[in-house]
């Protein structure tokens, strides 16, 4: 089976001199106007690291496994991941940490975010491996519906109802403008469950058995999600 993975034995190639210019312009920058030397270990660490993951065409601290980039980058998972939380705090400008919610967008509607029933009917338990999508998704979840996660003994693994995931997708699409799209999705979903209003559906939801939940996250809210994605790329 052939391996299509790009080769990081160097992180440019000879064709990609205009992206390795701008690494280096913008390291020195750093080191001239921002004291980057005065800092800590870590912090000079993590800030070359952000700029090899921004001008890496295939980004790979955002699109590899924690487990890959172990392997790639020769440390362990946890000092991977509080790397990505120190990058998104310290060095990111705004509208990249706002690209944050956009890639975990990307990557649910891909399916690389895992969704699993929880225990408790009508909430469903997530498996967020990046630490920095879990910090922005809860951070939305608190300003639009005002609901927390559960967390279990494993960090990455976060549960929360059903009804305040989707509402705050809901919320997400009307600031965008693109309810119209969301309800095409939920107009689906009333018709094959006979529910007069979007109201009505999210008390259904609320009350649903365990799987419920799940079953429509799973089957409909990827398509809302992507009309999301799209308008914030667009």
């Amino acid at each position: 089976m052939q391996d299509n993975k790009k080769d990081y034995s160097k992180i440019f190639s000879d064709s990609e001199s205009t992206r390795a210019l701008k690494f280096a312009n913008e390291l020195w920058s750093k080191i001239i106007n921002d004291e980057l030397f005065s800092r800590q270990k870590n912090d000079i660490c993590d800030y070359v690291l952000y700029l090899f993951n921004k001008y890496d065409s295939a980004h790979f601290l955002d699109s590899h496994t924690n487990a890959e980039n172990e392997r790639l980058l020769k440390t362990t998972a946890s000092k991977i991941k509080a790397s990505k939380k120190n990058i998104a705090v310290k060095f990111m400008k705004e509208t990249e940490y706002e690209g944050i919610f956009e890639n975990f967008l990307s990557d649910f509607v891909s399916g690389r975010i895992a969704i699993k029933d929880a225990n408790t009917k009508g909430r469903i338990k997530l498996v967020i491996e990046n630490p920095v999508y879990r910090s922005v998704l809860e951070s939305k979840l608190k300003e639009k519906v005002q609901e927390n996660f559960e967390y279990s003994l494993n960090s990455e693994s976060v549960e929360i109802s059903c009804s305040a995931f989707i509402t705050m997708l809901e919320m997400e699409a009307n600031r965008l403008n693109t309810n119209a799209n969301l309800d095409k999705v939920l107009k689906e979903f009333k018709e094959t469950k006979t529910l007069q209003s979007t109201s009505e559906f999210i008390e259904v939801i609320a009350d649903s058995p365990k799987d419920f939940g799940a079953e429509f996250i799973k089957t409909y809210a990827p398509k809302a999600l992507k009309a999301i994605y799209t308008k914030m790329k667009g």
